[in-house]
């Protein structure tokens, strides 16, 4: 059982950090570490992001929710994104996971979303913050970007 520690939020990020991280190896790990980390009754409603911060092993260090106001849209990804990877950096992270919900229960990706994940994966190969897979999750499945070859 990890230990956890709650930090304050860092400009309205809240960050949960693991004393003993585990081991995040496949996207099912990714999806149930996500998973956790979401109020059930909040999964179905809103579009939210959460982000796992892994290390140099792929171990699960801190686990990030984003503000319920962070949306990832053309006009301030850039910004949106730079914030993201600086919270991660700054809190020792050395690969990001980042997760969505899907309120429509739907986790097939749009085209847009397909191409929001390139425009994200880019951005953190530019900000040498590697987004390893990005996940679209329901309460009860999900889409991993990874698994399916993107």
């Amino acid at each position: 059982m990890n230990e956890v520690k709650k930090n304050t939020s860092q400009d309205s990020i809240t960050i949960v950090r693991y004393t003993h991280p585990q081991l995040i190896s496949r996207p099912s790990d990714a999806y149930l570490g996500l998973l956790k980390n979401w109020n059930q009754a909040e999964i179905s409603a809103t579009r939210q992001y959460k982000a796992l911060l892994l290390d140099k092993e792929h171990r699960l260090i801190a686990k990030l929710s984003l503000p319920k106001k962070f949306h990832l849209i053309k006009s301030n990804i850039k910004s949106a994104l730079t914030h993201l990877f600086d919270v991660a950096k700054m809190n020792g992270a050395a690969e990001i996971i980042i997760g969505q919900n899907s309120p429509n229960n739907e986790i097939i990706p749009t085209a847009g979303e397909k191409e929001m994940a390139m425009l994200i994966k880019a951005a953190g190969a530019e900000m040498e913050m590697p987004v390893s897979d990005q996940i679209i999750l329901t309460e009860s499945s999900y889409y991993s970007y990874k698994k399916n070859g993107h």
